[in-house]
């Protein structure tokens, strides 16, 4: 943490708060609160999370490259079930940060019941920029900054936190790729959010046409279509960024 920001935190059974100022990110964890994302179901366990790893070769890669002895930051991590994954069998610190306390209480349940000891849950607003500067090895931040007041402010931020010759990823929603579920989000706005349109575009949708636990299905609805703050990028848009 920050030097200047020490005396402001507080510690909590494991977690570490700063109080949240900005509305806007106010707003989205008001949001979050209700439908923390992504969710677990209630049988998973750590070997779940690492089994999902495998399956992806990007993370698979991604585990294998950092190794041991590093430090890793999980920027919006919701419910954290990449960090928690990530730290797994390794001696690494791994830092969540999200601005919903909510999101990080089942990342930290999790984490007691599976005796995942080194992940560190850090309850803060990246707009209060709340991490010392070159810190970490590795900065993670995927499906978080197109949902905040400002995805360039908040890249140049987390930016920071990188050590010479670490590594940052940025994972923010595609102007092109992401057409097809504007299109259906435009589906059911024009239906007044109705049961119609929300079945409409179910149908539609192809995850969720997947059996999935009710608390993930909910999840990726509301994330997907009822998300209060949403914005997209172009490739060339972030490289300029870099």
């Amino acid at each position: 943490i920050r030097q200047d920001l020490r005396s402001k935190l507080k510690v909590v059974d494991g977690m570490i708060t700063i109080p949240v100022k900005m509305k806007m990110t106010r707003k989205v964890t008001d949001f979050y609160q209700h439908s923390p994302f992504p969710n677990y179901n209630d049988f998973q366990t750590k070997q779940d999370l690492i089994r999902n790893i495998e399956k992806n070769s990007f993370l698979k890669d991604l585990k294998n490259s950092i190794g041991f002895n590093k430090s890793f930051l999980e920027v919006g991590s919701g419910t954290s079930q990449l960090s928690l994954a990530l730290a797994s069998g390794t001696n690494n610190l791994v830092v969540a940060l999200d601005p919903t306390k909510q999101s990080l209480e089942l990342g930290k349940i999790f984490a007691k019941k599976n005796n995942i000891r080194n992940v560190c849950f850090l309850n803060a607003d990246v707009f209060d920029d709340p991490c010392s500067p070159e810190f970490f090895d590795y900065v993670w931040c995927s499906g978080v900054l197109h949902h905040t007041i400002d995805s360039e402010k908040g890249f140049k931020i987390i930016s920071k936190y990188v050590k010479p010759g670490g590594l940052i990823f940025i994972g923010l929603y595609n102007k092109y790729s992401r057409l097809r579920t504007n299109i259906r989000q435009t589906i059911y706005n024009l239906s007044g959010r109705s049961k119609f349109g929300e079945k409409l575009v179910r149908l539609m949708d192809p995850y969720l046409r997947r059996n999935l636990d009710y608390k993930k299905d909910l999840a990726w609805f509301r994330d997907q279509y009822e998300h209060p703050v949403e914005r997209k990028h172009t490739l060339d848009e972030v490289l300029k960024w870099f």
